[in-house]
């Protein structure tokens, strides 16, 4: 890693919507989305946050093994999820209910999954909160982490061998983003194969 000195760093302006009063909107070169389409994101994202709260007390109180909120992350799902159309393909991880929410999936789905029902797409097969919708192109929520990121690359090379106007988009967390320390995979290797 190179560190640049501050003379050689480019700049990235803080882009603004909003001044600090939360009044006048400031010019910019992205559309603005209509009322009924903010009203619609926004019901999401709240919708979102009452679901997260009843199935994480569901959870705490043994009725569920599972369940992983999305606090703090509902506006990434809905503002991404109504930016991509129907043929788009989801590879989420755990944090993208909202994505999912928002292309249709109802809330009596989510139950049925989380509860391992007969009425679960995974006819219980699947842990809590691995989602998924054959119908929605929302790929199954996979354990491992960042597994999404090369199936996500192999999807969007599909559509593209396919000439499909569409895309394919993940979603990780800084689990998916970490680095191992090179001198503790060295020591772990040497000590795997002392025993072998």
């Amino acid at each position: 890693m190179n560190f640049l000195p501050e003379s050689q760093r480019e700049r990235i302006n803080c882009y603004r919507v909003l001044d600090d009063d939360g009044g006048t909107i400031y010019s910019s070169r992205f559309q603005e989305v209509s009322k009924e389409l903010a009203l619609k994101m926004y019901s999401n994202m709240v919708t979102l946050q009452i679901m997260d709260t009843i199935f994480y007390e569901a959870q705490r109180q043994g009725r569920i093994s599972f369940y992983l909120t999305s606090n703090g992350e509902e506006a990434i799902n809905i503002a991404s999820a109504a930016a991509l159309s129907a043929q788009d393909i989801v590879l989420p991880q755990y944090r993208e209910p909202g994505v999912l929410l928002w292309r249709g999936f109802t809330l009596q789905e989510f139950a049925n999954q989380l509860f391992g029902n007969k009425l679960d797409y995974g006819k219980g097969r699947q842990m809590p909160i691995h989602y998924g919708s054959n119908r929605l192109n929302y790929f199954t929520v996979s354990s491992p982490i960042a597994t999404q990121l090369p199936q996500a690359v192999g999807a969007a090379y599909s559509l593209k061998m396919d000439k499909k106007k569409a895309c394919a988009i993940t979603y990780f967390g800084d689990g998916g983003t970490s680095e191992v320390d090179e001198q503790s995979l060295v020591a772990y290797l040497q000590l795997v194969t002392r025993s072998l």
